[in-house]
């Protein structure tokens, strides 16, 4: 299977070699076990058969439209419409021209904007959703660039900016950098899930950032560890919760850091966050041993935003990618079994 464009750079940073101290326990994170879900609810998927569908490696899903990344056409984004099945329209298109993106790592889909990171470009672009649901290559309003690499970046409900930099001296301080809407940055430094010995370790804790309108909170997730953030608007934190595995990037005893495809474990793939829950497509294997599964996971844990265990879902079909529309109460996935295609499970 062609892997995600998340996963990619995910092994490809998993080679860096860090000094820092030794391992130490997560700050605050509240933990749980397996019997704290009350059981596996096993869910049954779906095959859908959509409009032109090519090759996406990301779906998002908003009220009744499903929005599918697709790098390998001339436009990253197509919109349908998730009751009819049928294509509506495309968006962003490919290149290095005016009005073009050189990528589509992550959208964020509100009810006023959309957000695109252009991670190769070091930018993120903002669309207004009322025309890129209904037009064609239509025009970002705002644009922002980053002197780093965006790994992640997220928009909250007053439309700052809050980010995880890589490769940026300025960034490595603080977990996460927060912008105004304009794009200037503010003096706020959001500190590491453990102790100061290892805070400075940026790459260790790699996170994706997704937001909640709704709830109006920032929720962070991590690639070698279990756990999950949730913070406010403000970026104060709220809640920190472990999964059942309880794992952390793999540290020695001598003073050094190291990422190893052998020893350290991928946590979540991504997440989808509905009303009332925070829901995380679950790894749980080393970096070496994800080839065997060809990079599709089947297990999902649903938390509330206080941190909470809620359900654990075993999917019949595994999925690399997925989302939750809560008023269908349907999951949707993308699988590579036996081929490229979109899988909803009801729930």
């Amino acid at each position: 299977m062609e892997k995600t464009s998340a996963m990619i750079l995910t092994l490809l940073l998993s080679s860096f070699l860090l000094s820092c101290g030794i391992q130490s326990e997560i700050i605050g994170a509240k933990r749980s076990s397996m019997s704290d879900f009350g059981g596996k609810i096993k869910l049954h998927g779906q095959i859908l058969s959509m409009d032109s569908v090519w090759k996406p490696d990301r779906i998002y899903c908003n009220d009744s439209l499903i929005f599918l990344v697709d790098k390998t056409t001339e436009n990253f984004v197509h919109v349908f419409d998730s009751k009819t099945e049928k294509y509506k329209t495309s968006n962003i298109r490919l290149g290095n021209g005016p009005n073009e993106s050189l990528s589509c790592f992550k959208l964020q889909i509100g009810r006023e904007y959309v957000y695109s990171l252009d991670v190769v470009a070091r930018k993120l672009r903002r669309y207004l959703y009322a025309d890129f649901v209904t037009k064609s290559n239509v025009v970002a309003d705002k644009e922002y660039e980053f002197d780093g690499v965006p790994f992640s970046v997220a928009a909250n409900s007053k439309n700052e900016i809050i980010a995880s930099i890589l490769y940026n001296k300025e960034d490595e301080s603080t977990l996460l950098t927060k912008y105004d809407e304009n794009g200037i940055r503010q003096n706020v430094e959001i500190e590491y899930p453990v102790d100061n010995e290892t805070r400075s370790n940026k790459y260790l804790f790699q996170n994706n950032i997704f937001y909640n309108e709704k709830q109006k909170k920032v929720v962070v997730t991590y690639i070698y560890a279990d756990i999950f953030d949730v913070y406010d608007n403000s970026l104060n934190l709220l809640s920190r919760a472990q999964s059942p595995e309880s794992f952390l990037p793999t540290m020695t005893n001598n003073g050094q850091v190291y990422v190893s495809n052998s020893e350290t474990k991928l946590s979540f793939e991504t997440c989808s966050l509905t009303s009332d829950g925070i829901w995380l497509l679950y790894i749980g294997t080393t970096v070496d041993k994800d080839d065997d599964s060809d990079g599709l996971y089947k297990q999902i844990f649903e938390y509330d935003y206080e941190g909470n265990p809620l359900h654990y879902y075993e999917l019949d079909i595994p999925v690399f990618w997925f989302c939750v529309n809560e008023t269908e109460r349907s999951i949707y996935g993308l699988s590579d079994c036996p081929e490229r295609s979109i899988v909803k499970f009801k729930y």
